[in-house]
This record gives C-alpha cells, structure tokens and sequence, in this order.
C-alpha cells in the first residue's frame, strides 16, 4: 500500500490528480500481477498435466485467463463481484460457469475414453486386429456424439432455442436417408461385417468384382486394399459381394 501511495504521489507530480494517479497505478499493478498469475497457474498445470491429461490444458487456460481478466478489471475499479450479483450479471455468469464446466467435462471424457481404449488394445492379445479396425470407427462416432451435444449444450446456454434445429435434423435425416440409400447400405453392410471380423486390417482379402489385396483401412462406408502390382482399390461396401479371407486358414 505504501509503495502504490509513493508511485501514486510521483504520478500525480507528473500534473495529474492524485486520486487519477492512484487509479492508474493500481490498474496497472492489478494488470501486471493478473497476467503473472495467470502465466504461473498454466506453466504449473501443463507440468502437472503432462503426458496423457494434455488436453485439459486449453480450457483451463482459457479460464485462467478469464479469471486475470477479472481481476484486471477489478483493479481499475470495476466492481466485478457487484455485477455479477445483478440479474444480468447471474446470467451471464451463470452460463458462462455452465458452458466452462460442459465443456471441461467433454474434454476430460473424450481423454478418459482415449485411456480406456489404450489400455483395452494394450491388453488385448489374440483380438488386436480386430480393435484395431473397429476403434476407429468407435472413436469417431463418439467424438461426433460428444461434439454435438455439447454444441446443443451451448446453444442452449446462450438463448438460442434449438427445439427447431433437432426437428431440422429429424427432417433433414429422413432427407439423406432416402436420398442417400447407398451411402445407408454402405454403411449397415461395414457394420456387419466388421462386427462379424470376416476381415480386419492387415490381412489379405478377396470381396468380389475383381477387388483382392491387403486390407490397408477400412472406414465406415468402404475398404482399401492394395493389390500384388501395387495399385489401390477402395471398394464401398455395398460393391461387396463376398469375403474370402485368405489370412485365415484351417
């Protein structure tokens, strides 16, 4: 305090009013300070978060650095905690909290699923192939599921009335699925036959049509081989006819 006092006082020689000078000494001070916490507080949570948990470290900066905003604005004097306890500030704090706490938890889903799946394809032995074809998949479809509700989530937080757009994407789902029946089949067939393991990465398959060679990926809807001259067939799986699998014998 007595240090503010002083450079406030050689601020306020400089011409300006003392209650001026003081002013911008604390603004400036509360600003400097902020961001030198806010710095500290993410260089030890990346040290703490290293490895595995690094993807928690984006939304806990972005509220350390919202946190150092509000105690920037603190120090010029904005009175932060009186706003908040305004109807509007309750509002606006409270969505704000809701969408922070939506979207950490997201985050830490999606990295405790990547763990499990870690630890599922390590342990498994005899079906690697197998998970190896499939989590792909799996992981994909629930990133998409994860992205989409905490999007609606969102929406909701900030006032948008999204009653209208899951009716939209009710219609515009029939829309595709009867517009895009290949695109369906391809899809319904994969899955079937992935859960089915009649082939899996890696291994040497023959599907009809004159399409044979090593599985090199197989999405949701087609299935890459690569044949004995080197050439690329991607085969949709609706185009299969049958699956001889040739790494499978006896």
């Amino acid at each position: 305090e007595r240090a503010l006092e002083f450079l406030s006082d050689r601020v306020a020689a400089l011409g300006t009013g003392k209650g001026l000078a003081l002013t911008l000494v604390r603004g400036v001070a509360g600003t400097v300070l902020a961001m030198v916490v806010a710095r500290l507080a993410v260089m030890v949570a990346g040290l703490v978060l290293a490895g595995r948990f690094q993807r928690l470290l984006r939304p806990l900066t972005v509220a350390a650095w919202a946190a150092a905003g509000a105690m920037a604005l603190t120090a010029w004097g904005v009175d932060v905690p009186g706003w908040l306890e305004t109807p509007v500030g309750r509002r606006v704090g409270g969505s704000a909290l809701t969408i922070a706490v939506v979207v950490l938890l997201a985050v830490v889903t999606r990295q405790l699923t990547d763990i499990l799946i870690e630890r599922g394809l390590g342990a498994a032995v005899l079906p690697n192939q197998r998970l190896r074809t499939l989590v792909p998949l799996l992981r994909s479809a629930f990133l998409v599921a994860l992205v989409v509700l905490v999007a609606l989530t969102v929406l909701a937080e900030l006032g948008v009335n999204i009653a209208p757009l899951l009716a939209g994407a009710g219609v515009a789902g029939l829309a595709i699925g009867f517009g895009a029946q290949t695109l369906v089949k391809d899809v319904i067939t994969g899955l079937f036959i992935l859960f089915e393991d009649s082939v899996a990465v890696g291994e040497v398959v023959d599907v009809g049509g004159g399409h044979a060679g090593v599985a090199e990926e197989i999405s949701i809807r087609s299935i890459r081989l690569r044949d004995e001259q080197g050439a690329v067939h991607t085969v949709p799986f609706s185009a299969v006819t049958s699956v001889v699998n040739r790494s499978r014998k006896g």
